[in-house]
């Protein structure tokens, strides 16, 4: 196996494919825990991720939910059911699993440096004129991982980083003034 490269792009169609999917698997997350929370008197929600799913971790309100017996979350934002409040295994259930992305790993590591510091990193992958762009702080390293995907499945090329600096300043350039191109 080798190491994912510090700055790749792809145009693979199945990769792009699955971004789509995500997206949607994402806003019907929001969707579910937003309506959640709502109906138990709340604002919002706070969520929590682990590896590639994420999942409600408090709603938001300002008094207490009458709905049941709740509880306040233990770092103080928000609050949870208890186990024996019927609401519990709904607000339990309400999670988003994302799709693998072909030829990209869930996480990269960096070598370890003189202090026996390293780092890790989540792929933050963005979507630029039909292109899927993918970059890191640092040159991630080979894990000799059996699980970590081949780049070459997704189509992943290394390019410069310049190239990807460019590609991510025109996206947020295109973000913040809402022009057509790039997928939020």
């Amino acid at each position: 196996m080798t190491a994912f490269p510090q700055y790749a792009k792809t145009t693979s169609a199945a990769v792009l494919e699955v971004i789509r999917q995500n997206k949607e698997l994402d806003k019907a997350f929001f969707d579910k825990g937003q309506a959640f929370a709502e109906a138990n008197g709340g604002t919002g929600f706070y969520s929590s991720r682990w590896g590639s799913t994420v999942s409600v971790a408090a709603i938001a309100v300002k008094e207490l939910p009458t709905t049941g017996r709740w509880r306040e979350h233990p770092r103080g934002k928000g609050f949870i059911p208890y186990k024996n409040n019927p609401l519990y295994n709904e607000f339990e259930a309400i999670e988003l699993r994302m799709n693998a992305i072909p030829g990209l790993p869930e996480y990269v590591e960096s070598e370890y440096d003189e202090h026996m510091r390293h780092y890790i990193a989540s792929p933050k992958p963005f979507v630029l004129d039909g292109a899927v762009f993918v970059g890191f702080n640092f040159v991630p390293q080979d894990r000799n991982s059996k699980s970590d995907p081949n780049p070459a499945d997704g189509g992943w090329e290394e390019i410069k980083a310049s190239e990807w600096h460019a590609a991510r300043e025109s996206y947020n350039e295109r973000v913040t003034s809402h022009t057509e191109g790039v997928e939020r």
